[in-house]
């Protein structure tokens, strides 16, 4: 096998995109995906071959978990800033900042961070695992190396999970609180 002439940081030069995908690149993700993995292999195997220079468009999934908890499901699945944007657009119609906040425009906010992140989390998720596995394929020469950053990276996130129910339930509380205020 050849390579190219660039060279990584440590002198050794980046393999081509040849001898990346000689290696069981869908075995990476895979790893990197972990728990639950066999619901991810339609879209594993359709975004497998997606770079920057050849796109592809858009496959809806569906997740449960993404309906019903999106914020959850995204911190759980190592998506934190997404997951605490999701938990922002569904608690900012709850509060009226100082009158800032026009309460008709973000009322449906919840509703549509849980559509989208029912619709198209484990898309975005797949894609966003794809990316990362390639960079880390990328940067790293050893196998053992990779399959640690592999781990490290991937999988899921107890402590997301735990962060994800423990903001759920202050948002449950202040809903809550305000409700009994009322009363």
């Amino acid at each position: 096998m050849t390579t190219d002439n660039t060279e990584r940081s440590n002198g050794a030069p980046h393999p081509t995109p040849y001898q990346i995908s000689m290696n069981d690149l869908g075995a990476d993700i895979r790893m990197f995906v972990g728990k639950n993995v066999d619901t991810y292999d339609s879209l594993i195997n359709y975004y497998i071959d997606e770079t920057p220079e050849s796109p592809k468009g858009f496959v809806p999934s569906f997740t449960w978990m993404g309906l019903l908890f999106p914020f959850v499901w995204l911190t759980y699945r190592k998506l934190y800033f997404f997951g605490i944007l999701t938990l922002i657009l569904t608690v900012s119609f709850k509060f009226n900042w100082g009158g800032s906040i026009n309460i008709d425009w973000a009322a449906p906010l919840p509703l549509l961070a849980m559509l989208v992140t029912a619709v198209g989390g484990k898309t975005f998720y797949i894609r966003e695992a794809v990316k990362k596995v390639r960079h880390i394929r990328e940067t790293h020469e050893a196998r053992e190396d990779i399959e640690a950053e592999l781990l490290r990276q991937g999988g899921t996130s107890i402590w997301g999970t735990l962060l994800g129910i423990l903001l759920f339930g202050s948002m449950i509380a202040v809903i809550l609180i305000g409700v009994l205020a009322l009363l």
